[in-house]
């Protein structure tokens, strides 16, 4: 007798089909089809009136949004580098890693959807697990960048607080270009449409959005933009060499070329009198003359919410000339807005 085994080919869950193994697998409920229709169409609404012909038609095309419901609670998006980017990398399991995502994402949730943006790259397990794939050599730019309280994106969004620091919208950008940079594609970072998609939920204005990232880029010590895509590499960019530079240049240093650019643009000219490098109301001589008081570098306001910069110059302005009776207050010294115009 001749036998011989029997070839099974096991064909891996590939596209869309990996969206019910999931709920399978991670969820006991995925809310009513209601439900999720409702998010499907609240995404595709936004995506129209926000940004229109901006995003490639795919993203509001009907049929988008039957993807949307197909895949919540996870948003398309982070599915897609999961299957295409990422599933063809060594050590990289699909429905294990979006497990980890799924629990630790739901305690901070803040959207209808689980986005690119929001893969918690500060949990450590999380962490290892991506850098497996990219190497142990991209810390040192998530540190930077991302994770740390002290990152170029932490940074930023606590420097606009409000909205934007709930959100934590610039290391969510951050983060989305991050998990783009990495996988089989030839062309590897994430679009202008990619960065939009990655984070943007119904109720966050586009004008937010783009600004945010736009700065991102300009504060990013790793990021790189090139061929309209953001990507990080394991390379400083220009950025942090300026910020070297700068750093490298002493405080009194500094101080001096600010006292000469200050005295080579103050007026020298009657009726003009100016006096530099003001502490308090002392250094402010008393003399019935029009005076220009410039405060020294040490009083530099540095507002910590937008908004905040004419309260805290107008309280300078007192601790220098309110106490001192021979000189106007502001309001006598300032023609009201109205009357300049």
């Amino acid at each position: 007798m001749i036998t011989r085994r029997t070839e099974n080919v096991i064909t891996p869950v590939e596209g869309d089909d990996i969206f019910p193994v999931l709920h399978t697998r991670l969820f006991q409920s995925t809310g009513t089809p209601a439900q999720r229709r409702t998010v499907a169409d609240a995404y595709g609404d936004y995506y129209a009136e926000q940004f229109g012909g901006a995003l490639p038609a795919v993203y509001r095309d009907p049929v988008y949004r039957d993807r949307i419901e197909a895949a919540y609670p996870f948003h398309p998006e982070l599915i897609d580098p999961l299957t295409h980017r990422w599933g063809s990398l060594s050590g990289f399991q699909r429905t294990r890693d979006a497990h980890s995502i799924k629990a630790l994402h739901a305690e901070g949730r803040v959207s209808p959807l689980i986005h690119p943006g929001d893969i918690p790259l500060h949990d450590p397990g999380v962490r290892a697990e991506i850098l497996k794939i990219t190497g142990g050599s991209y810390l040192s730019t998530l540190n930077a960048d991302i994770i740390r309280e002290d990152s170029r994106a932490r940074i930023e969004d606590q420097r606009r607080g409000g909205e934007i620091e709930r959100l934590r919208l610039a290391a969510k950008l951050a983060t989305t270009a991050f998990v783009n940079s990495f996988g089989s594609d030839r062309v590897l970072g994430a679009s202008d449409a990619q960065m939009a998609v990655g984070v943007g939920r119904p109720g966050l204005s586009r004008g937010a959005l783009e600004d945010v990232r736009d700065t991102v880029r300009n504060v990013a010590w790793y990021m790189r933009y090139e061929g309209g895509r953001y990507r990080f590499t394991t390379e400083p960019n220009l950025n942090k060499v300026i910020v070297e530079r700068e750093s490298a240049v002493p405080e009194d240093t500094i101080a001096e070329l600010l006292e000469e650019a200050t005295k080579s643009v103050a007026p020298a000219k009657s009726p003009w009198r100016t006096q530099t490098g003001v502490l308090g109301s002392a250094d402010v001589r008393d003399e019935p003359r029009l005076t220009l008081a410039l405060l020294d570098p040490e009083h530099r306001v540095e507002p910590s919410e937008p908004g905040t910069v004419g309260d805290a110059a107008h309280l300078r302005d007192e601790e220098v000339v309110g106490s001192n009776p021979a000189t106007p207050t502001a309001q006598h010294r300032v023609r009201p807005a109205q009357e300049v115009s």
